[in-house]
């Protein structure tokens, strides 16, 4: 009977931590149960490791393509692996967070799946910025790094956050600290092997990318939970997205 536990938690740990494929992108992986929810984060910096190993080895020929559209064609892949799914959160945020309405309120524009103004431009120029700071990139380990760094930082305001009754992601996912243990000891073998692959990063370039994914989740969580009252999937994705795009844009700074 105790082997027979132990084989089901084993299979319902496997099952969330490949379940975390499905839920944060388009690539196939196991229908995932609504039991293991809280599981899966533990595979948050794995799907950030496989989406930074995919742009990772697309940039060569990507980056072979006439000024401008190289930045376009790493954006519309990195968007396309994920079903725009933190962009259309950051969209929703930006819809609600700049309403001048009531926290309570401004969750139920987030939940709205109509674009309004403030999510057209917010989404716009965030793409804008995208495109701008991935033509300008010359080093391919900025997209390895971004992508597992942004999904390992938001493990911690999900865990630490007053989760949204209302909203089924934040608080169906919202992690035990067990849990969180886990996932934190997963990414630091994720992130072993992400050292592994970019050659040349010193302890002093992770600590600068510390800082500025741990900074970027802070602020955007920290300010986004405000104006909403509550944290909430939407708030969740804007901060990836954030992440990603302010690591990729301090590059420069980050790797020197």
């Amino acid at each position: 009977m105790v082997r027979s536990a132990d084989k089901n938690r084993s299979a319902d740990f496997a099952r969330a931590w490949l379940g975390a494929f499905g839920f944060l992108t388009v690539l196939p992986s196991p229908t995932w149960r609504d039991g293991d929810a809280p599981r899966l984060i533990l595979g948050f910096p794995w799907v950030g490791l496989a989406l930074g190993l995919g742009l990772w080895t697309a940039w060569p020929w990507l980056d072979r393509l006439p000024s401008g559209l190289g930045g376009v064609a790493v954006a519309a892949l990195w968007l396309s692996l994920t079903g725009f799914l933190h962009f259309d959160g950051l969209c929703d945020c930006a819809d609600a967070a700049l309403a001048a309405q009531p926290p309570e309120r401004r969750r139920q524009i987030a939940r709205d799946t109509r674009l309004g103004s403030y999510a057209l431009a917010v989404g716009g120029l965030y793409l804008i910025g995208l495109v701008a700071v991935l033509d300008a990139t010359t080093d391919a380990r900025a997209l390895l790094v971004a992508p597992f760094v942004a999904r390992t930082a938001v493990v911690v305001p999900l865990w630490l956050g007053k989760p949204d009754a209302d909203s089924r992601f934040a608080a169906a996912l919202r992690p035990t600290t067990s849990i969180v243990l886990a996932t934190l000891a997963g990414a630091l073998l994720a992130g072993g092997i992400v050292h592994w692959l970019a050659t040349g990063l010193s302890g002093y370039v992770w600590l600068r990318i510390a800082c500025v994914a741990g900074l970027t989740t802070l602020v955007t969580c920290g300010w986004l939970q405000r104006r909403f009252g509550a944290m909430t999937g939407d708030i969740l994705g804007a901060s990836v997205c954030t992440v990603e795009l302010s690591v990729v844009a301090a590059w420069p700074w980050i790797a020197t």
